[in-house]
């Protein structure tokens, strides 16, 4: 991975952190809002196994614990949970179509960070953190998904693998 990859992952590891801070604080609430960092999870995914994206998704993480109130390491274990769904995705996906692996991958992100959640909040002993209004959420992030995938990830997923 280049310098400039790195930086620009960089750069939208502060974006999501941003877009999180300003619709998950605990002022605002009753919104629907996407939880960016499973939007990167997905994207960063298709980059292939990076120690890099894997420590922004951490530091993302850490901060939306911080945000929402919920334990300290349950956002870094969804996210990294659903990077590494998304790369067991990106694995199985070259032999089908070049849309798939993207949307088999956001779907095995969504999913893993949720199951993630749940067993981060049985471990706190804290099931309400996780669960008021999360579903429509993971609604949210998953339709606008297709927006936001190539700006979290201009290159071509098969350009990483090279």
């Amino acid at each position: 991975m280049t310098l400039g990859v790195r930086l620009w992952f960089g750069l939208m590891t502060l974006l999501c952190a941003f877009i999180t801070a300003v619709g998950l604080a605990p002022q605002v609430t009753g919104l629907w809002w996407p939880l960016a960092g499973l939007w990167a999870a997905a994207a960063w995914s298709s980059t292939g196994l990076s120690v890099w994206c894997a420590g922004c998704l951490t530091l993302l993480g850490l901060l939306t614990d911080y945000i929402t109130g919920a334990p300290i390491g349950a956002w870094p274990l969804a996210l990294l949970v659903a990077y590494g769904a998304g790369l067991v995705a990106w694995g199985l996906g070259s032999s089908l179509p070049a849309w798939a692996p993207d949307l088999l991958a956001l779907a095995a992100a969504l999913t893993a960070a949720t199951f993630a959640l749940m067993f981060a909040s049985d471990v706190a002993g804290r099931e309400a953190f996780w669960l008021d209004g999360i579903l429509y959420d993971l609604l949210l992030t998953a339709g606008l998904y297709p927006l936001v995938r190539s700006i979290l990830n201009p290159m071509r997923p098969r350009d990483f693998r090279r």
